[in-house]
């Protein structure tokens, strides 16, 4: 998704490439069965691949650069994510993005000329970036290449992009020091079992700091206080010390972001249903009777395939599971384009399955006055 966003369009072929020789069995990778898959041309699809041997140099030394059929090419040295991150690194749109974000002072005519380009060909190769952003109902200025819009969309959008990008392969961020994003996780007694999810909550600690530094604050969090109230989900994870210049009220805010994301989010799908979101707060009593509601439906659509209504254990992990992804998409949906509409187009209903559909049709019937502020809205 985001490399249709990010790379121009041989970088995106030369990444298909590598998509479809990573799906054939090692005796099925020649240049004819690329070429169907692809639906290039075969000269095309040698040409892609030219390209594609000039960056496996760099993206995987190890590879003996004399090996120049694709036959002989071990394949297995050269992770997906691996390739994608350096394509998307060394695109010019991410990088004035990256810099829009991250820089102190930031000027789009500076980033032009360092990286000897004219404003109107990036402009013009950052459309596709300017759409995606309005997803999220963000702008990039065309002054200084900020991103403008709702802090919480920004918060969003940003972590979505930093995570689909990097996905922990390495720290992102320049601009602020791993070590001290690890000290915080630290002293806040913050550990996690599974790697994939302590590193979630530290890129979006960083973003967070990125942010409270260039005195982008979180004003408010409507859609959590329908939820929550004023209530926090956990212990306070940035204090004043770390952040003496910003406002009480701010601060407030970034904890109670950070610990929605760490609490729903950010949470190993084996160890989810024994930590409760209520443990620490209690929840608007309308979004219990919602999960409560979406079990019954799903027991009288299914009738005697539903048999795990009556194990009350399972029944229990399946609730506290539902739950999360409810409260958690109620409250940042609006900032995203995680809107159910956009999630099922008719055109391809035929790829979806019965048990997605019914989930949909569910969620699609929900009360539009009680739950006039979710995600359910129409855009």
């Amino acid at each position: 998704m985001l490399e249709q966003i990010f790379l121009v369009k041989q970088d995106v072929e030369k990444y298909r490439m590598l998509t479809v020789i990573k799906s054939l069995p090692p005796r099925e990778v020649n240049l004819s069965n690329i070429s169907n898959r692809l639906q290039f041309t075969y000269q095309k699809t040698y040409n892609i691949f030219q390209a594609l041997l000039e960056d496996l140099a760099d993206v995987a030394p190890d590879i003996d650069p004399s090996d120049t059929k694709i036959e002989s090419i071990d394949f297995s040295k050269i992770p997906i994510d691996t390739y994608r991150l350096y394509l998307v690194k060394n695109s010019v749109v991410f990088q004035a993005f990256n810099y829009g974000l991250t820089s102190t002072n930031p000027s789009f005519e500076s980033f032009s000329n360092d990286h000897f380009t004219s404003k109107s060909t990036l402009n013009r190769r950052m459309s596709k970036f300017r759409a995606f952003l309005k997803n999220f109902g963000l702008k990039i200025s065309n002054s200084t290449l900020e991103i403008k819009g709702n802090e919480n969309n920004i918060r969003w959008m940003a972590y979505y992009v930093y995570w689909y990008i990097y996905h922990g392969q390495e720290w992102p961020f320049a601009l602020i020091q791993e070590n001290s994003i690890d000290q915080i996780m630290g002293r806040a007694g913050i550990t996690f079992d599974n790697p994939i999810v302590h590193f979630q909550l530290k890129y979006f600690l960083a973003i967070s700091r990125i942010r409270l530094i260039k005195r982008n604050y979180i004003d408010e969090l409507p859609f959590y206080k329908d939820v929550f109230g004023d209530q926090n989900l956990g212990e306070e994870i940035l204090t004043h010390d770390d952040y003496p210049i910003v406002p009480a009220n701010a601060l407030d805010n970034e904890n109670k972001l950070i610990n929605l994301f760490r609490k729903t989010a950010f949470q190993p799908s084996d160890t989810a249903f024994e930590q409760p979101i209520n443990a620490n707060a209690r929840i608007n009593p309308k979004f219990y009777a919602l999960v409560y509601h979406f079990i019954d439906f799903l027991k009288e659509h299914y009738h005697d395939d539903m048999t795990v209504y009556h194990d009350q254990k399972t029944l229990k992990h399946i609730m506290t599971y539902v739950t999360r992804d409810i409260v958690f998409y109620y409250i940042m949906a609006p900032y995203s384009i995680m809107h159910l509409d956009t999630m099922f187009n008719d055109d391809d209903e035929r790829t979806y399955t019965d048990l997605y559909k019914d989930i949909y049709t569910f969620f699609s019937n929900i009360d539009q006055n009680e739950f006039r502020e979710s995600t359910m809205r129409r855009n």
